[in-house]
């Protein structure tokens, strides 16, 4: 039941931003810096060992960690965390990123009676790694799995954003998710066993592309 549900939690179809959030991808694209396979890969490598995609790790950890085996939340440290979660975001497009996803993955997930908590209605704005993380844990599903194969759902999405944009054909594109296995896997490791003072990013290019992105004359994705 556990592994049913993390499938269909990271699946197409939840609404977890496959072609509608390029996270800064499309304006990249634009200035040429994703131009093929190999710079697709080094894009979001570099956001999962020291980007945004590692301070979403850490923070569903956190999340994941104030739900208790009973059901019981931590409100008031969820709260936090989340404040937390929103003053990261680099611009204001990563804002209604985080927060437009966050918003619909609680609304989709509350069809399973696990993920129906009063903690939700104090967040109407939640972040999504805190509503992935707290879902997760209501729902039982092992952080061991779920974080891995919600890293892998995020990147998968912007390597497809790629293909769609790019002439990177399936193959390519596949190769760049195979290639991201091993990262995922040491990343998510990191960050169940990391704490909020390690904290922090270093992806400056990524950072002011998701802001250009807000202001690019011709888009694809919406934000």
């Amino acid at each position: 039941m556990q592994q049913l549900r993390l499938h269909t939690f990271t699946s197409a179809a939840f609404p977890i931003g496959a072609y509608t959030f390029s996270h800064g991808i499309e304006a990249a694209i634009c200035e040429s810096l994703i131009h093929d396979r190999i710079s697709c890969f080094n894009w979001i490598k570099s956001l999962l060992t020291q980007g945004s995609f590692w301070n979403d790790a850490v923070l569903l950890c956190q999340a994941w960690a104030l739900v208790e085996p009973s059901g019981q939340v931590n409100e008031d440290a969820l709260l936090e965390v989340n404040e937390l979660a929103l003053a990261l975001c680099a611009g204001a497009e990563r804002y209604r990123e985080t927060v437009q996803m966050g918003a619909a993955f609680v609304r989709a997930a509350s069809v399973w009676p696990d993920s129906q908590h009063p903690v939700f209605s104090t967040l109407p704005t939640i972040a999504l790694p805190i509503a992935i993380g707290t879902l997760g844990a209501l729902n039982k599903l092992p952080i061991q799995l779920m974080l891995p194969i919600s890293l892998q759902a995020s990147t998968s999405n912007l390597v497809w954003i790629v293909t769609r944009l790019l002439p990177m054909g399936q193959t390519d594109s596949l190769r760049v998710i195979s290639e991201l296995e091993p990262v995922l896997i040491d990343v998510a490791d990191k960050a169940m066993h990391a704490s909020l003072d390690e904290l922090g990013s270093c992806t400056l290019l990524s950072d002011i592309a998701s802001i250009e992105h807000e202001s690019l004359v011709s888009r694809v994705c919406v934000t």
